[in-house]
């Protein structure tokens, strides 16, 4: 094994697929595979890899495959699960990614659960419905390319403003290709796109002898993004990362008001991201991280500046922290020149194939959802996530 600047373990190719593996190898002690506690306490980025992301770059699924995770979500003191309203706000979340022939096998697998459907969405613009998703994936290499493709589904009701006979029935499916390429034996290549939909019904209500319900939003978006690894020595990794999300809703609010029978018409919302991540990882977990973004999304131009660091202090213990500064600018929602700090930390207990990692630090909507939220989530929050590799 060896491992990449993002602190992930990958396979090691021989010629001429040597491709990802020399990209920072390094004689790397068992350690555990990034989890979402780990890319929490690191300020996440797409310049960082793990199997949280599976379903989001669904092509470097054979590099995460080989274990599973089950996580918490994000516990807020007093609230725990529930958030604003007394609706529910995270919850807990499992994933499991896995080779059925092995390392030398050709197809990769992997599936995963969410309770709550927001913490599951990885390309979305808008807060997704509440109940719970469910994901799966398949991928097969071809010569130095993987290729996969997933599907994801949330679902669930939620009471309505008229009171219990009335309910709000949510559903957004999500179909997502991706795939990886081995550019050069020091470079290689994630892209990948998805399509959703999205439908909203109110039953019941005022309305209560039609059965099939009154559709109160309806939603269709797609998503295409693109990152490269470039190995510059061999403890230092470039990352450059671009992103478009677009949506299109009609006749509801925006942002994380979904659920409000508003009608607004019709809306267009796009989002533009460019960033670059460097690394340096001088060591097994040894790892120093600096991004940047620039966002366009609503006439608005914003920027996230992030310092990341992750020491492994010996076998059983590793330390992990990062720094960070958002940046709104412009008219709108967003206000003028507001500077939000983020900050997180945390730790991982490591005992041969297991790990616990511990995070703690402030948290926001998931990335690309945060950018359209009407105030920023600043709120501080504690995740725990088991993880085994086999």
């Amino acid at each position: 094994m060896s491992r990449l600047a993002g602190g992930r373990p990958s396979r090691t190719f021989t010629m001429p697929s040597l491709g990802v593996a020399v990209l920072l190898a390094c004689a790397a002690a068992p350690a555990a595979r990034a989890t979402p506690a780990r890319l929490f306490a690191l300020g996440g980025g797409d310049h960082l890899t793990d199997t949280s992301d599976l379903f989001r770059w669904p092509g470097a699924a054979r590099d995460d495959a080989g274990g599973w995770w089950v996580d918490s979500g994000r516990l807020f003191a007093p609230d725990a699960w529930g958030a604003r309203d007394d609706s529910q706000d995270t919850g807990p979340a499992a994933a499991v990614a896995w080779n059925p022939g092995g390392d030398e096998g050709a197809w990769t697998a992997g599936l995963g659960a969410w309770a709550f459907a927001a913490d599951a969405d990885q390309s979305g613009l808008h807060r997704d419905g509440p109940g719970r998703s469910l994901a799966a994936l398949l991928g097969r290499r071809a010569g130095n390319i993987d290729v996969a493709a997933s599907w994801r589904v949330s679902f669930g009701d939620v009471p309505g403003a008229v009171g219990p006979a009335e309910t709000y029935r949510h559903r957004r499916d999500v179909v997502g290709l991706g795939a990886r390429l081995d550019v050069s034996p020091r470079a290689f290549l994630d892209l990948a796109c998805d399509a959703q939909r999205e439908r909203n019904l109110a039953i019941g209500g005022l309305d209560a002898l039609d059965p099939r319900g009154d559709e109160v939003l309806a939603a269709k978006g797609w998503s295409a993004r693109a990152r490269a690894f470039i190995a510059l020595d061999d403890h230092l990794t470039l990352a450059p990362v671009a992103e478009v999300v677009e949506e299109t809703r009609d006749g509801a609010r925006a942002a994380d008001q979904w659920w409000l029978p508003v009608p607004t018409g019709h809306t267009d919302e796009r989002l533009v991201r460019l960033g670059a991540g460097l690394c340096r990882l001088s060591g097994p977990d040894r790892l120093l991280a600096l991004s940047f973004e620039h966002l366009s999304v609503r006439g608005n131009n914003l920027g996230h500046l992030r310092l990341a660091m992750e020491q492994r202090v010996n076998w059983w213990l590793s330390l992990r922290a990062s720094t960070g500064v958002v940046r709104t600018a412009g008219q709108g929602n967003f206000g003028v020149d507001d500077y939000e700090p983020d900050l997180a930390g945390g730790a991982a207990l490591h005992l041969g194939p297991w790990s616990l990692d511990v995070s703690a630090g402030t948290s926001r909507p998931p990335e690309p959802r945060r950018w359209l939220a009407v105030t920023g989530r600043t709120d501080s929050c504690l995740r725990a996530t088991l993880q085994r590799t086999f």
